[in-house]
């Protein structure tokens, strides 16, 4: 379980069975973590707006040769 206080300070915990009464709660600081991961999603979203955008009809295939993604001028 994630959760953000309002520092801006995230923290992830899990909770795993310790015993048969008994529970281990461990706590880290993931901040790191979920910055780079919302750095990513958000150059990942401006790169597929750069190629839906494009004005060349440019496109995308897998490894099988097979189309995956055409830019807008395509359509």
């Amino acid at each position: 379980m994630r959760f953000v206080i309002d520092t801006g300070v995230w923290y992830e915990y899990s909770f795993a069975p310790f015993g048969e009464y008994d529970t281990l709660i461990s706590c880290r600081n993931v901040t790191q973590e979920q910055n780079s991961l919302s750095d990513f999603k958000d150059l990942k979203h401006r790169y597929e707006q750069f190629y839906d955008r494009l004005p060349a009809m440019i496109h995308s295939v897998n490894d099988a040769g097979q189309i995956i993604n055409v830019s807008d001028r395509w359509l």
